[in-house]
């Protein structure tokens, strides 16, 4: 192209040069990053135990006493031997067990836990580690793993993450980011996963208490839960695939032989995937308790009643003070709303202000798992020998001792 001279003539038009660009080292053109997803460069898994553990951040909560740490024991003890999780083929590496509290606790349970699995703890690749911020510089710590092991720091855990980081607002946005952010450098220093110990909101429900960060900056998310009867971990969060997958857990007491005696401490055992029949099967519980819910908040109320109308308030205390199996308070709450609905949309019950109406009495038959007495009733509870590290939980045969993660 060229440009016209006041004397018509053509004017040739200054040439633009390309200037070389240098790239910075840290650019990388989509092709390169379509080719290292396909072919990872450090030959990293995408999961430590595939569909449950991310080679990434998973977090694991639940309310006390469905055996979180227990659970969270039993996924380290399989990577740091090798041995198949639920059936699951497990990829042998070195683990670091960050205990922020209960430091003792986590060692039994560790020491029995690994005798109850049949695992030779001499040379296993697992260290424990008491919490601090400075524990969170692990590179000592991975370097010694390496050269006394020959394994490679694979994962960490951190137990638990409110006891781990006391100083910071987990409710606030900006604290759960500044935790979060920690934790997402040790498993890129070391490309290894970790897992993080975190409670249920309050009230119970189906996120880990604080802030939604948490739940929005994990890679994974398990949920351990007591059911009707029985204790189950379901993947509530997956980023790279379908959530949903359950595995159903027990949680029982291994004699532990000590210089001091025998303690009975909590283990995790015969940890299976949930089949279609037994998600149908604990349909059925379930519904089986609430109706159980249903009939007992029914029976507080007639107890109380006077011409068939009581208090409210005084009606809650007292159901809620009679259901003495569930785990927490939270969990009683919101036990006693489903029921009090359950009987509104039945017509068993009228609500008028602090004022509850009975508009079924007596016994009409609907009542399937416990039954109005005519006399009273004295109920005896035979305490259950004291297991280290069993909660006090519903469907749990060794609960009692006040142990509640």
């Amino acid at each position: 192209m060229s440009a016209v001279s006041e004397t018509n003539e053509p004017v040739p038009l200054p040439v633009k040069r390309r200037e070389n660009i240098t790239r910075s080292s840290d650019t990388v053109d989509l092709g390169k990053i379509v080719e290292d997803v396909r072919n990872p460069p450090d030959a990293r898994d995408r999961h430590i135990i595939d569909g449950v553990i991310a080679n990434g951040l998973t977090m694991l909560f639940g309310p006390s006493g469905c055996g979180k740490t227990g659970i969270a024991i039993n996924l380290a003890l399989a990577v740091a031997s090798g041995s198949s999780w639920a059936g699951i083929p497990v990829k042998q590496g070195g683990v670091l067990y960050l205990p922020a509290e209960d430091y003792t606790g986590v060692c039994d349970r560790l020491a029995a836990a690994s005798e109850a699995a049949g695992i030779d703890h001499n040379g296993a690749p697992l260290w424990v580690k008491r919490f601090s911020e400075e524990a969170l510089s692990l590179y000592e710590d991975a370097k010694n793993l390496k050269q006394e092991t020959g394994f490679d720091l694979r994962l960490v855990v951190v137990d638990t993450l409110s006891a781990a980081f006391v100083d910071e607002d987990q409710d606030r946005a900006a604290g759960a980011t500044k935790i979060m952010r920690r934790l997402q450098v040790i498993q890129e220093r070391h490309k290894c996963a970790v897992l993080v110990i975190h409670h249920t909101g309050k009230g119970g429900g189906n996120r880990p208490t604080g802030s939604g960060v948490f739940w929005n900056r994990s890679d994974m998310v398990l949920r351990a839960d007591q059911c009707a009867g029985f204790t189950k971990l379901t993947v509530d969060k997956r980023r790279d695939g379908r959530d949903g997958a359950s595995f159903q857990y027990e949680i029982t007491g291994h004699p532990f032989q000590t210089s001091k005696g025998t303690i009975d401490v909590q283990v995790i055992q015969n940890v299976r995937p949930m089949t279609g029949d037994d998600l149908k099967g604990e349909h059925s519980k379930a519904d089986s308790y609430r109706q159980r819910d249903v009939d007992v908040a029914r029976l507080k109320l007639l107890d109380i009643a006077v011409d068939g109308k009581a208090s409210f308030k005084t009606w809650k205390a007292r159901t809620i003070e009679g259901w003495a199996e569930k785990p927490s308070e939270g969990a009683k709450k919101t036990a006693f709303t489903k029921a009090q609905k359950t009987l509104l949309e039945e017509g068993r019950i009228a609500i008028e202000g602090d004022m509850v109406t009975v508009t079924v009495t007596g016994n009409d038959g609907n009542c399937t798992s416990v039954t109005q007495p005519t006399d009273p009733v004295t109920v005896t509870v035979t305490p259950t020998p004291s297991v280290r590290g069993v909660g006090n939980e519903m469907g749990n045969p060794l609960a009692g001792n006040g142990f509640d993660e």
